[in-house]
């Protein structure tokens, strides 16, 4: 072959194999390029993605973050709404006492004999029950020569159910009878002591007293009480009754209990002096007990009768009575001294004997007549108590 010809050969040759090693290289290179841009792709979406989600997160959160905060400004506003209507409600129901009060005070002014001083009222305990608190009451009535004097009165209701009036009458009381040089004054002590006066039904007012003692120097002396209740049907309920010394009690000084019904006849005196009793004396004017019990140590006494005054107006009084516990009642008297043990047998027999037998058959449950006279309570022949002599200033 010429040399031209070898030469050209391999110039071509020499080309080929120079463009073929370029375009292998240019292929790998592309390929390459092609496989970063797959990655670089896919890396972005991933970051969109996660982007996206983070995004989507945040969104939630600042939307959760805002239902709360909403939820909580709701909640805010409602305990606003209702702090305010109950604030609105609870100072109304309290001026509403508060002039019912006056209104009660002020409706004695058509009665002129009447006089009430109730010092001004004050309110407390928002905004849970009403507390409408005076420090002293004064009430006297001139027709009838009387006057109570109170301190540290306190008028209560609930004002999420404003049915019942409460009256806290703990403390000191001071009851005059009479006016000028001739006044006596009566003295009660109490201790948890409340009327409660219904709102709605007009039942009546109950009166729940704890410890009280009694101080009238001129009549009874000193006398205390565990705890009573009265009832405004004149229905009186005593427990634990702690009798003065002065009466020589000779079953023992305490009353275990007392409950009376009564009624008065022909009301009450125009005035509660020696004047006044002497014209409620004339008039028929009697105590009548509808119904009594007393639990006195052993003694059990139940029925019925009716008290009036005499002339010198001392109490004068019969009663039909049902007697329980004679036996133990007749011992008793028999070791206070009372009684002669010897004369106990005969006693219980002759009490027997000039009873009458009561319905249910008990032998120690008898019918007896109680008097009460000249000073004296008589049960049957038995002297049971000597009252004091009532001392009438003029």
């Amino acid at each position: 072959m010429p040399d031209g010809c070898v030469g050209r050969g391999m110039r071509v040759y020499m080309i080929r194999r120079v463009v073929l090693k370029h375009t292998r290289s240019f292929d790998a290179t592309l390929c390459k390029a092609l496989i970063l841009h797959q990655y670089s792709i896919l890396y972005y979406t991933l970051i969109m993605r996660h982007s996206l989600s983070s995004i989507k997160f945040q969104l939630l959160t600042l939307l959760k973050i805002k239902g709360q905060l909403v939820a909580l400004l709701a909640g805010i506003s409602l305990v606003f709404v209702i702090g305010a209507i109950w604030s609105f409600y609870w100072f109304s129901l309290a001026v509403f006492l508060e002039v019912k009060i006056m209104d009660w005070v002020d409706g004695k002014k058509d009665m002129p004999h009447i006089k009430i001083s109730l010092a001004p009222l004050t309110r407390s305990n928002f905004p849970s029950t009403i507390n409408l608190s005076s420090p002293a009451l004064t009430i006297i009535d001139e027709k009838r020569e009387s006057a109570w004097h109170t301190k540290g009165l306190r008028f209560s209701v609930e004002p999420a159910a404003p049915t019942v009036l409460e009256i806290n009458l703990s403390g000191q009381h001071r009851f005059t009878f009479g006016l000028g040089e001739s006044a006596k004054d009566l003295f009660v002590f109490t201790k948890d002591t409340t009327a409660y006066q219904p709102l709605i039904k007009n039942s009546g007012t109950v009166i729940q007293m704890g410890e009280t003692s009694i101080h009238f120097p001129e009549i009874i002396g000193k006398l205390r009480f565990d705890s009573g209740k009265i009832h405004s049907n004149n229905r009186i309920t005593i427990n634990n009754i702690n009798l003065p010394k002065r009466l020589k009690p000779p079953l023992g000084e305490k009353i275990q209990k007392l409950e009376i019904l009564f009624s008065l006849i022909s009301g009450l005196p125009k005035s509660l002096n020696k004047k006044g009793f002497l014209e409620w004396q004339k008039l028929g004017g009697a105590l009548e007990l509808e119904r009594f019990f007393i639990s006195y140590g052993p003694l059990r006494l139940s029925g019925k009768g009716k008290i009036a005054l005499t002339n010198q107006l001392q109490p004068i009084g019969t009663f039909t009575m049902s007697v329980g516990g004679i036996s133990d009642t007749i011992d008793t008297l028999a070791n206070n001294g009372i009684v002669s043990p010897q004369d106990a047998p005969l006693i219980k027999i002759g009490l027997r004997m000039l009873a009458k037998e009561s319905t249910n058959g008990d032998p120690e449950q008898v019918e007896l007549p109680l008097i009460i006279q000249d000073g004296l309570i008589n049960v049957g022949p038995f002297t049971l108590f000597q009252l004091p002599r009532f001392r009438w200033s003029k």
